[in-house]
């Protein structure tokens, strides 16, 4: 299996347009980029997420085939995309299957998606396809399982992608007290979010969102516990108190987690 990390960055990546400080002047001035958070495998057509830049980014690749679309949740860096059903749909010989879990759909519903779904599916630009957690999908010799993070004060949902004995799991978001159970053995390659950095107790008066997110060493303790072959962090925000380029370096240093940045090719 080939996969591309398609974008690397969090809800908020650097730079920051109209911003030229911090960690926005580092990446301007070493001409870094991160865009929204998606990965792309090859082998199937099957795209990830639709993060605001996804056109561009399938343009930066010369993908040329999106023959399914799964989603992790309904957050707007993996959905504001979603018209690239549209673009894609116009020009296909087949409708794209989009796949989204039972649960997911709640929110969607809740915050107005399904709305651009159901015209496009009209369209016949997709067909929707409504999956349930830990009940793989086969798609041309490829096993892809939705794994719901089970998460007590949200829906979220990773993917398993097996082919033979090869597999990995891509856990972009809202991984903060994710459960972990036995599909998380023996994997391969775990691509998860990086999570902001600095210990939570000091941070949640000036940023309480922390309260309910990871943190960077709690993603590197939550790898090191599933052990997978190849680790690697992503979902990397640009803004405070995501870590900056060098916290992140030596938060790495000395062991066998990668760094994730956008067109990074992953084979298994």
């Amino acid at each position: 299996m080939k996969f591309v990390v398609l974008g690397s960055g969090g809800a908020i990546p650097a730079p920051i347009p109209c911003c030229f400080s911090g960690e926005s002047r580092y990446y301007k001035e070493n001409m870094i980029y991160r865009t929204g958070p998606s990965i792309y495998l090859y082998n199937a057509s099957v795209l990830f997420d639709t993060p605001e830049e996804i056109r561009w980014q399938l343009n930066r690749e010369s993908i040329r085939s999106l023959k399914h679309l799964f989603y992790t949740h309904w957050h707007p860096d993996h959905t504001a995309g979603i018209r690239i059903i549209e673009h894609v749909g116009r020009i296909s010989k087949r409708p794209i299957d989009v796949y989204i879990p039972n649960d997911v759909m709640i929110d969607f519903e809740a915050f107005g998606l399904t709305k651009h779904l159901a015209y496009f599916e009209k369209k016949k630009w997709m067909k929707l396809n409504i999956i349930k957690d830990r009940e793989p999908i086969k798609i041309d010799g490829i096993t892809i399982t939705p794994l719901n993070l089970y998460r007590n004060d949200r829906t979220r949902y990773a993917y398993k992608v097996s082919q033979r004995k090869k597999s990995i799991v891509y856990a972009p978001c809202s991984t903060y007290q994710m459960k972990v159970d036995k599909l998380y053995d023996d994997l391969d390659v775990m691509l998860l979010e990086c999570g902001f950095y600095g210990n939570r107790e000091k941070l949640k008066k000036k940023y309480p969102w922390v309260l309910d997110h990871i943190s960077l060493g709690e993603s590197i303790e939550l790898l090191n516990r599933i052990k997978a072959k190849r680790s690697i962090l992503t979902h990397i925000e640009g803004i405070k108190p995501g870590p900056t380029t060098k916290q992140l370096q030596d938060a790495v240093k000395g062991t066998n987690i990668e760094i994730a940045y956008d067109g990074m090719k992953i084979t298994l």
